[in-house]
């Protein structure tokens, strides 16, 4: 019996006007896989990206969840199913706490466990009838979640800080914490390695490895570190000029010619 893919691209397409930013793209994906999207700027990948969540609508093609066509879904709507990404531009409310920055990401789950009602009246007569304890108890129960979670990445003893005060690595640690407070199936990358060195790199390669068998997910990440994505991908997308240029394994990609050809110049070499 054949498994049935996570994640299904089907010929994904999208034009700007006369512009086809993302022609006939497809990709199967499987439950906690990992994969690369690479290519030069300008490729299409970020385009890629936003389409698969909901920011963008394809000119055609479906894009298929757990076997249910979600392509006219919202982004919010995705977030819920299990869609989850990060942006190539770091995006926390740098003003908050390390911890106010999780629960934010908490809310939606959090408003499910009591009414309006509940939430505006926490008045002595409302706490009489367990309305504002019920509150209370909630959002205990979400700030210890935030904290165990925190603690899993070396961030509980930061949580007080304001996020804008962490390291740059600290700061991409929290928006991955941040996106796995949805708890996704899976969790789309933006540009992960920016800005860091071989050793942060290398960290987040291992911590990326970690998150795949810790929580059970899928993981897409565009990037431009090539050592880091021959070492951590188990399947790469190369897109050049919106077109799917070549889709395998590491090996293969390495030594396809018309990627070294198209993404690394004639006769470069890896």
């Amino acid at each position: 019996m054949v498994e049935s893919s996570l994640l299904q691209l089907k010929n994904l397409s999208l034009s700007f006007g006369g512009l086809l930013a993302v022609n006939s793209v497809s990709l199967s994906i499987q439950e906690k896989e990992i994969w690369g999207i690479i290519g030069p700027n300008g490729a299409g990948k970020t385009t890629l990206f936003n389409i698969l969540t909901g920011i963008y609508a394809p000119s055609r093609g479906d894009i298929i969840f757990q076997e249910n066509n979600i392509t006219n879904l919202t982004s919010a709507q995705r977030g819920r199913l299990g869609i989850v990404r990060t942006f190539q531009n770091i995006r926390l409310f740098k003003d908050l706490t390390v911890l106010e920055n999780v629960l934010i990401a908490y809310h939606s789950s959090m408003v499910k466990e009591y009414s309006l009602l509940e939430c505006l009246f926490r008045f002595p007569f409302f706490s009489f009838l367990g309305g504002a304890k019920k509150v209370k108890e909630v959002e205990k129960n979400y700030k210890e979640k935030a904290l165990r979670l925190l603690k899993k990445f070396n961030l509980e003893s930061k949580s007080e800080l304001l996020a804008g005060s962490l390291s740059y690595g600290d700061q991409r640690r929290l928006e991955i914490v941040r996106a796995l407070s949805a708890n996704p199936k899976i969790l789309l990358l933006d540009e992960p390695a920016a800005g860091m060195n071989p050793e942060e790199t290398e960290a987040l390669k291992n911590l990326l490895f970690w998150i795949r068998e810790e929580f059970s997910v899928s993981i897409i990440l565009i990037e431009h570190d090539m050592n880091l994505v021959l070492s951590l991908c188990e399947k790469i997308l190369v897109m050049h000029h919106g077109n799917e240029l070549a889709t395998g394994s590491p090996e293969a990609i390495k030594n396809n010619p018309e990627v070294i050809k198209a993404y690394l110049g004639t006769g470069t070499s890896w």
